[in-house]
């Protein structure tokens, strides 16, 4: 059981405009979508994994309403946003959905970081992608390689140098699990995560699945404003260009993936 967030594939993320009647359709889908999630669990005893990410997506778009390159356009999505949790805390409960908003939160950040920021092509994945793949976006890189990304937030200990982390095999894995152990609660789950992503991946021979670790956006430590889901710099300021966490993620990318010609 999956929600359809829609019936579209490889959506670009883009900023889509803040009128009205664009929030009102969105804010609809959005509601709806929550009631079905809701039945799911007091039905079938379905959680967010099972279901998929079209409810975060659709939160995700809901952010991307926004202007948010003004100070009065970040102004708005705080007071919209504060509004959406009291609303959506009343019929999900104040234990799962912030879990779900921190989620789009960062999904939302990691998205704008590379796009906005740094000016890669970012997509939304199909239903499919995200429920058999656990892909939350692809990124397309200058040299034709894409990555599937992954955005996990983990309760670390500090903000990771390294954010980006490829995915390729059980090594990778094993490596990833020993270094972040600590600070994941579900090791099967996490285990599952990955190799499906793997697996799903193998289709294609120019694509690189990776995990983007991110602190949690309520940590101390987080990259992600905790309401407008803008991206920081280390200190918590909304940061847009020279200390921004796209940035950060485009020196990992060329670093990793970009190699210069000798």
């Amino acid at each position: 059981m999956g929600i359809e967030w829609t019936p579209e594939k490889y959506i670009a993320f883009l900023h889509i405009g803040n009128s009205p009647e664009q929030r009102r359709e969105l804010d609809r889908k959005l509601l709806e979508a929550a009631r079905k999630y809701k039945e799911a669990i007091e039905t079938h005893g379905l959680s967010l994994a099972k279901i998929g990410n079209g409810l975060i997506k659709l939160l995700v778009a809901r952010l991307n309403c926004f202007d948010f390159s003004s100070e009065e356009g970040r102004k708005l999505m705080v007071r919209e946003t504060e509004g959406i949790n009291h609303q959506y805390n009343q019929i999900l409960g104040k234990e799962l959905w912030p879990q779900i908003m921190h989620g789009a939160l960062a999904e939302f950040g990691t998205a704008l970081a590379l796009s906005e920021h740094v000016g890669y092509p970012v997509y939304y994945p199909s239903t499919e992608e995200d429920l058999k793949g656990k892909i939350d976006w692809w990124v397309d890189l200058e040299n034709g390689k894409t990555l599937a990304v992954q955005v996990k937030t983990l309760p670390l200990t500090e903000d990771p140098e390294e954010k980006i982390i490829s995915i390729s095999s059980e090594a990778d894995i094993e490596n990833l699990t020993k270094k972040y152990g600590y600070a994941i609660s579900d090791l099967a789950f996490f285990e599952e995560n990955a190799r499906a992503m793997i697996n799903f991946c193998q289709q294609w021979d120019n694509v690189q699945p990776v995990f983007i670790l991110l602190p949690p956006v309520e940590s101390e430590y987080s990259r992600i404003h905790s309401l407008t889901g803008l991206p920081t710099d280390r200190e918590g300021r909304v940061d847009l260009k020279e200390k921004s966490l796209g940035r950060e993620l485009f020196e990992e990318i060329e670093t990793k993936f970009l190699p210069k010609e000798v």
